[in-house]
């Protein structure tokens, strides 16, 4: 996804705005459950707390702090750094939430150049967890990509 590495302008991310709240999912919640549904989240339904129980927040014992630092420390590209630009000429899908504060969207419609075949869609009601809070809508682009895909290698 792009946007949202350490060094991007933050002045382009959105703020944090949640669309569809529903404040009984609280009950039950650890704080930082709370807090990570509360930052993460556009649309809060019990649908999407089921599986941010059943994925996210078991992951969460499992976070290395360490490793972290290591990947940031590193995270840039060296063709990033060098001032060179990359693309790719096949068929191509960029999906970004509207409402994602986290890696944004400006960065995403940015790309679109190097991408003569890119597909890009900005979905609003959706930030950081689009695949999760637009679904239908996440699945049927990505098919239609794989649908272009296919052509290509016939």
């Amino acid at each position: 996804m792009p946007g949202g590495a350490p060094g991007s302008d933050p002045a382009r991310l959105p703020a944090h705005e949640v669309l569809v709240a529903d404040p009984s999912l609280r009950e039950g919640l650890a704080e930082n459950q709370i807090d990570r549904f509360d930052n993460l989240m556009v649309i809060q339904n019990q649908r999407l707390l089921d599986m941010a129980e059943r994925s996210n927040i078991p992951a969460v014992a499992l976070y290395d702090h360490a490793q972290e630092q290591r990947v940031f420390s590193a995270f840039h590209f060296s063709n990033e750094m060098n001032g060179e630009t990359y693309g790719h000429d096949g068929p191509t899908v960029i999906i970004l939430g509207r409402q994602d504060s986290m890696s944004g969207y400006l960065d995403g419609i940015d790309l679109l150049p190097q991408y003569p075949r890119a597909s890009l869609a900005v979905l609003d009601a959706a930030g950081h967890a689009v695949a999760w809070e637009r679904p239908e809508v996440f699945q049927s682009l990505i098919r239609d990509w794989l649908d272009r895909l296919a052509l290509v290698t016939e």
